[in-house]
């Protein structure tokens, strides 16, 4: 089914004899059926390799590729605080600092535009300290080595993540 809306516009002026007057200009658009649209969208969608949200293939495998190794790094991290503490960090401890690296990995692993890999791996030093602050700040300021650490996995999980150029499909 095809609509065509009907636009009415008025225009004022005065005319030469100072009479103040309308001229109404017609504009007809013709909407395509929302189904057609649709087509076409898709269409357009397969082939540029993005998803529905605008989102392209490689971001989501980006995204992917940083939440695991997130928590891959949060692994590493979580076993050297437990051996640091002497075996005696509690569990709370342990799942909130593996955590707070899962969101390093979150954060790092965002949608970002493109830029030189000295940019990229200062991003992710950067947003590494943010991530590492709040968990650091939160324990009181206990274990500056974590705080650490969450700097330098923001920097390898970018060095991860722009390896290549692309990212592989997982």
């Amino acid at each position: 089914m095809i609509r065509v809306i009907y636009i009415y516009q008025c225009h004022g002026f005065i005319s030469k004899s100072n009479q103040f007057s309308y001229v109404i200009k017609v504009t007809s658009i013709i909407i395509k059926s929302e189904i057609k649209v649709q087509e076409e969208l898709d269409a357009k969608i397969k082939n540029h390799g993005r998803n529905r949200f605008g989102r392209s293939r490689e971001m989501k495998n980006r995204m992917k590729a940083a939440l695991i190794g997130g928590a891959l790094l949060g692994i590493v991290c979580v076993v050297g605080a437990y051996v640091r503490s002497g075996f005696s960090a509690t569990p709370v401890f342990v799942f909130s600092l593996w955590y707070n690296r899962v969101i390093i990995g979150l954060v790092v692993g965002a949608p970002w535009g493109k830029t030189v890999r000295s940019k990229a791996l200062l991003r992710g030093g950067l947003l590494g300290l943010l991530v590492s602050f709040a968990f650091y700040s939160s324990t009181g300021f206990q274990d500056p080595i974590s705080f650490v650490a969450g700097i330098v996995y923001g920097v390898l999980l970018e060095v991860w993540l722009s390896r290549t150029g692309k990212t592989r499909k997982l």
